[in-house]
């Protein structure tokens, strides 16, 4: 079991600040926050966890990551990301 989790930690492309915390609490504490009461996107999400307090990355591969979502969501007028390319997020290397 603990080679297989080596094996597979190794494998991941970024880190992330998230600590004990799960993402669905993240989740509900970003849209608590909100005046509206959304729940956070995904380039919010992304932003929460790989981003620290300082402003600055937690790695270059997550900088690198936001970069390019950031480019695709800008190809978009009103700055929202379509149904259709949610997927496309999964394939940005």
């Amino acid at each position: 079991m603990s080679r297989r989790n080596k094996e597979n930690r190794s494998q991941l492309r970024t880190t992330h600040k998230a600590g004990t915390r799960s993402y669905a609490q993240y989740r509900a504490a970003a849209q608590a926050q909100d005046l509206d009461g959304q729940e956070p996107d995904r380039m919010k999400m992304y932003h929460m966890m790989h981003v620290r307090r300082d402003g600055t990355f937690v790695d270059q591969a997550s900088a690198d990551f936001y970069t390019q979502m950031d480019e695709l969501v800008s190809q978009h007028p009103e700055g929202t990301i379509p149904e259709s390319l949610h997927g496309f997020f999964l394939e940005i290397k």
